[in-house]
């Protein structure tokens, strides 16, 4: 009698959580995962793409039905899911899905930009929206490479013209586009010529669609001293990389340094030596910016 009661405790319990579990909106968890680590689609999207990839799954035939729905009239969330749909670095082994990735962008574009206000907005009287200009670029060059990467060169061609008669009126945003992988780049180089041969690579490249991070940064270094491993670590030991994240600021000092992968026993000596890198400073308008990045330190 006594187990009874237990086991009828225990579902009564759990029954709420349980039911809340099951009557959460599809791809609910990526909202959640956001609000929680108080983070943005750009930081969070390795964890975002998997969590994605889940929904896609448990999903099944109703997937596209339910992520249209999910999408709404936001241009960010149809900037990054794109992306999951057509990356190596954020498939997680998946299958790709490349004509909703380009539909998905196709109605991206057309959004209007998300309206901003502060410091952001009082940047250039003229140009007040500065990063609603950045994702409207940024719409528009992914959705060029994605429908050369489908064969629709008149379409490619099109957003190739868009893309870069935008581009031509905002020139000092043309650092904070998004990061392409090699392939990608090679497509988008082969939009008006039709002569590249452009070959997929096995490695998937992780800061793939990323605004203005390392491969930005690192061209911008003046110097960055070697780190100062501890005589008792022998370097062959360790292979791969230390990746470190910056805060730069105006004048392109570091003034925050975070190693956040490789071998912990050398994060503390890469951190000091970070901090001690030098950078030429990032500018939007004619005006100095604070900026986060990365770099990274090579063990081979």
């Amino acid at each position: 009698m006594r187990k009874i009661f237990f086991i009828c405790f225990l579902l009564l319990a759990f029954c709420p959580f349980v039911i809340a579990q099951s009557q959460k909106k599809p791809f609910a968890v990526l909202d959640d995962y956001i609000k929680k680590k108080e983070s943005g689609w750009e930081d969070s999207r390795i964890k975002l793409s998997k969590l994605f990839q889940q929904e896609r799954t448990k999903l099944k035939s109703g997937f596209e039905t339910e992520l249209w729905k999910y999408l709404g009239e936001s241009e960010r969330k149809h900037y990054w899911v794109a992306l999951f749909l057509d990356s190596d670095a954020y498939l997680h082994g998946y299958s790709p899905m490349p004509e909703l990735a380009l539909n998905i962008r196709l109605k991206g574009v057309k959004l209007e930009p998300t309206k901003l206000s502060g410091l952001t907005a009082q940047l250039n009287p003229e140009k007040p929206d500065v990063r609603a200009i950045v994702r409207k670029l940024s719409m528009l060059l992914t959705a060029a490479v994605s429908a050369e990467g489908l064969d629709k060169t008149d379409l490619a061609v099109s957003l190739q013209k868009e893309f870069e008669s935008l581009l031509s009126n905002n020139q000092d945003l043309e650092s904070y586009l998004p990061i392409l992988s090699k392939y990608k780049r090679c497509l988008y180089e082969k939009i008006r010529s039709q002569q590249n041969l452009c070959q997929k690579d096995s490695s998937a490249e992780t800061n793939e669609g990323v605004i203005a991070k390392a491969a930005i940064i690192n061209s911008k270094a003046i110097s960055i001293p070697k780190p100062d491993f501890p005589k008792a670590t022998s370097r062959q030991n360790y292979k791969g990389v230390i990746r470190v994240g910056l805060v730069i600021d105006e004048q392109g000092n570091v003034i925050s340094a975070k190693a956040f992968e490789g071998p912990m026993e050398l994060y503390d000596a890469a951190e000091k030596a970070a901090l001690q890198a030098k950078f030429t400073p990032t500018f939007f308008f004619g005006r100095p910016w604070k900026v986060t990045s990365e770099i990274s330190f090579n063990l081979r």
